[in-house]
């Protein structure tokens, strides 16, 4: 066999390994970027949950909501502040989990 058929056998050899690295790396990217949009969702979803469960679990909690809304006036600065921080977590849980959810 000549030197350059053997070249020629080589070069497809090598062809089909890129390739088929190629195939496998590109399979890998898209099981790595579906675990990752997974994981987000999974801590999104457990950062809502969790300031949900905070406002039905801790009685205070729902005592400064209801206040804010039966008697906004009467609220000192530290319950505006601990109601407008409350609200600002809860409103960026619920954006990063409609979020994660569009994003697929």
């Amino acid at each position: 066999m000549a030197w350059d058929a053997i070249g020629a056998i080589g070069e497809i050899v090598g062809a089909a390994a890129v390739m088929a690295t190629l195939g496998y790396l590109a399979l890998q990217i898209r099981q790595n970027t579906h675990e990752l949009r997974s994981a987000s969702f999974r801590d999104v979803f457990t950062m809502y949950s969790n300031v949900r469960r905070l406002t039905l679990e801790s009685p205070e909690v729902s005592e400064l909501h209801f206040k804010a809304l039966a008697q906004p006036d009467e609220m000192t600065t530290a319950e505006k502040y601990r109601l407008t921080q409350l609200y600002t977590e809860l409103t960026w849980a619920k954006y990063r989990l409609n979020t994660a959810i569009e994003e697929g």
